[in-house]
């Protein structure tokens, strides 16, 4: 939803949005069953790319999705703006559950199992995401970092979209903010 928000709001103002087809591709098959193409794109590039020498320079000024492990790996550069969309980790395994017609699993206690089984995979994913947003925010090529949380941009995308265009981000928060669709809502 971010990334079509921000793209969409960008396009006007020269926003770039850099992604590849091929992880599409990749990411529907491995996600899909026979010829169900779960997402039109996951606006991802390829993981590959983010441990070479002149990424994220080869996106410089490019709207990019950035896993937040990929974070770590990331090289530093002349500066970035980052948002980061955080979810309930249990909503997470619910909508995928309904995307793809399975259940997200994990490992727990060497045996793989449903997300919403886990007993601990909701407060590892939060842990991790809390430590992805420390190393965003410790890095001294992070030139603003904004942390959404998904329910609050479904109520009221317009403050979140307006927020990130006074900080400079190059988006129309109007046309961004349009984008957002509650009812959507996979849960």
């Amino acid at each position: 939803m971010i990334m079509d928000c921000l793209s969409a709001g960008g396009r006007e103002k020269g926003l770039k949005c850099e992604w590849s087809r091929e992880r599409d591709i990749q990411m529907n098959a491995a996600n899909a069953d026979e010829d169900f193409q779960p997402n039109s794109s996951y606006r991802e590039i390829p993981l590959e790319e983010y441990g070479k020498m002149n990424f994220p320079l080869n996106y410089d000024e490019c709207l990019i999705k950035v896993m937040s492990w990929g974070l770590q790996q990331m090289r530093r550069t002349n500066g970035f703006r980052c948002v980061f969309m955080l979810r309930d980790p249990y909503e997470i395994a619910e909508s995928h559950s309904r995307s793809f017609g399975k259940d997200l699993t994990v490992m727990e206690d060497g045996m793989k199992l449903p997300a919403s089984e886990s007993k601990s995979w909701g407060q590892q994913y939060e842990q991790q995401m809390k430590q992805a947003i420390i190393n965003a925010e410790t890095r001294n090529d992070c030139a603003s970092l904004h942390v959404f949380n998904y329910s609050d941009v479904l109520k009221d995308p317009h403050t979140h979209f307006q927020l990130l265009s006074d900080c400079g981000w190059p988006i129309d928060h109007l046309v961004a903010s349009s984008l957002v669709q509650p009812n959507k809502k996979r849960v």
